[in-house]
């Protein structure tokens, strides 16, 4: 009987070691991409590494010519879906080839999220591109 326990329970841990040890980090594996478009506008955003906590927010913003916009002011808004918590806001700064960039922990629990940039023109008009965002574990 304790012969038994004892190759049921060095199964049981080659079991664990093999199948629990690491299996996610090489599974989940960012950036996180999407798309949106308003009116004759599109707007890719992209989150590195894409996972719960502090990641990089680059986002480019297409004309109808599909030239990048480097004028105005971005903002990025963070909200969990359900919940009346973790709202929180970045400014973007322009960056190089037209990138908009920002930092920061905003994804900060596993779950739904609402992304929502909102670029301010010259012209002071606001134009909101939304994405629903799920953060890697």
């Amino acid at each position: 009987m304790k012969r038994m326990l004892s190759v049921y329970t060095l199964f049981l841990l080659a079991f664990v070691l093999l199948t629990g040890c690491g299996s996610n980090q090489s599974e989940n594996k960012g950036p996180l991409s999407y798309q949106a478009t308003n009116g004759t506008y599109e707007a890719s955003l992209t989150i590195a590494p894409g996972n719960v906590g502090p990641n990089t927010y680059e986002a480019v913003i297409a004309d109808e010519k599909k030239q990048a916009v480097t004028d105005g002011e971005v903002t990025l808004y963070f909200s969990m879906e359900g919940m009346e918590h973790g709202k929180s806001n970045q400014a973007m700064k322009q960056g190089e080839g037209g990138k908009w960039v920002a930092d920061g922990p905003h994804l900060m629990m596993a779950g739904d999220w609402n992304v929502k940039l909102v670029w301010k023109d010259p012209q002071g008009e606001f134009h909101s591109f939304e994405y629903k965002v799920t953060p890697l574990d």
